[in-house]
């Protein structure tokens, strides 16, 4: 079987795939922005806890809400 593209349709497949890989690449950005995110909530977790262990000046309690008194 042979198929026929006419050039409207090379043209709108070419621009569907360009649209297929700058959402792709969107992905891609959002999920390194994701594990940079998760990786900076990772050293703020281990920074509190040795500023605990260390029993230093600054009162962290590393909770987001503050100290409920």
């Amino acid at each position: 079987m042979y198929f026929v593209i006419s050039n409207n349709q090379k043209l709108y497949l070419c621009l569907l795939l360009i649209a297929y890989c700058l959402l792709l690449i969107a992905y891609c950005l959002l999920l390194i922005a994701y594990c940079l995110l998760l990786i900076a909530y990772c050293l703020l977790l281990i920074g509190c806890h040795s500023a605990n262990l260390k029993k230093s000046f600054i009162s962290s309690d590393c909770s987001p809400l503050g100290r409920i008194k």
